[in-house]
């Protein structure tokens, strides 16, 4: 988002929020009872990628959004499939003006677990989600956001948690046992001893 407002950039209405707007630039506007229209600052996810969170007055509950992949729903085009995320063409997250956003596929990483199921709590009530790309879409999430959540780590929503899978930890726990022969007790890099004992809390309670 640029440090001073170009008034003559295209501006373009969020759907379904009355009174927020994009400029083509990034910039995030809102608008209340017919007033001047004021910039809206975003927040970031523990990732570093920008999201705005809007009251949605109909379903009455906060809404989050990433803000890349608004920009190219207000601004298109349309997402060509699935398997496409918005990517940045400098690299830079913070960058999401339309010029610097695309579609691009998922990795082949990407790929091998974006039709597992998700299984969520949200407000206290439990939701399964057919794939991790669902689940990001309806929650406002990266995919990668879904994927690290089934590992146990943490989303940037504090009313939705994502149920640890299993078979993903213990890849993860392959993965990282296999840079000391599968030993625990070779394990001397202090991140990889904490994320051990994490993975293995996770396991026995993904396994009851």
């Amino acid at each position: 988002m640029k440090d001073v407002l170009d008034i003559t950039a295209a501006i373009r209405p969020i759907p379904g929020h009355p009174g927020y707007f994009l400029t083509i630039n990034g910039d995030i506007l809102f608008q209340r009872n017919r007033g001047p229209l004021k910039v809206r600052k975003y927040q970031k996810t523990n990732l570093g990628y920008p999201i705005l969170s809007i009251w949605d007055r109909e379903e009455k509950r906060l809404r989050t959004y990433l803000l890349g992949r608004m920009m190219m729903r207000v601004f298109g085009p349309p997402c060509p499939g699935d398997d496409y995320v918005v990517t940045y063409k400098d690299g830079n997250k913070e960058n999401f003006a339309y010029d610097n956003l695309q579609w691009k596929k998922f990795s082949k990483i990407s790929k091998r677990t974006s039709g597992k199921k998700v299984r969520a709590k949200i407000d206290g009530k439990y939701v399964e989600y057919p794939s991790q790309n669902k689940a990001a879409q309806d929650l406002g999430l990266y995919q990668a956001q879904i994927g690290r959540a089934q590992r146990g780590y943490n989303l940037p929503k504090n009313n939705v948690k994502i149920m640890p899978e299993l078979d993903l930890l213990q890849e993860e726990r392959a993965k990282i046992l296999s840079k000391y022969k599968g030993d625990t007790r070779k394990v001397l890099n202090p991140y990889d001893a904490k994320r051990i004992i994490e993975i293995d809390k996770l396991i026995k309670k993904a396994d009851k």
